[in-house]
């Protein structure tokens, strides 16, 4: 079964992103993520994000490095990276390429909605970062997915879950 993850990073009360921007700076996360979605075989990974998230990259890292870079938005072409109507589109188009290894979710907030609720999303790999941000996006674990690990970090925790079957 072709499959896809989500990665992502959330304040205590699940917040995702302050006013388009992530409001909290944690070097040690943003190495962690780079690692975890960066190329893990000769293929490259795919990430797949929305037109804000892509907008909040800073453009010193935009496109991100050593990846293979989706937009989906329905509005225009994007200097660095490909681009999808939807989800599905993007999906498909990372799952007939050979050249990606992995196709993993990396936000924002209706990205991680939708693909939380696909039947071939397999895990959520959730950076805990301790506090409240006072964010205005959210992401939420359904109750279909299962912690199944965690592991703490300097400034960060861990949490692996996967979708119950």
């Amino acid at each position: 079964m072709k499959s896809f993850d989500v990665i992502a990073a959330a304040d205590e009360q699940g917040g995702i992103g302050k006013d388009g921007k992530t409001p909290w700076h944690i070097p040690g996360e943003l190495r962690w993520f780079r690692e975890v979605t960066t190329t893990c075989s000769e293929n490259k990974n795919a990430v797949i994000m929305g037109r804000v998230t892509w907008e909040s990259l800073p453009n010193n890292v935009k496109p991100l490095k050593g990846r293979v870079n989706i937009v989906v938005t329905a509005s225009r072409e994007l200097e660095g990276a490909m681009t999808a109507k939807s989800l599905q589109e993007a999906l498909d188009y990372s799952w007939e390429n050979p050249e990606i290894a992995n196709v993993i979710i990396i936000g924002g907030a209706l990205l991680y909605k939708e693909a939380l609720l696909h039947p071939n999303c397999g895990y959520l790999v959730l950076s805990v970062i301790p506090g409240d941000y006072g964010c205005d996006k959210f992401i939420e674990v359904p109750a279909s997915f299962k912690l199944i690990g965690s592991r703490s970090h300097k400034g960060f925790t861990v949490n692996c879950f996967v979708r119950g079957r």
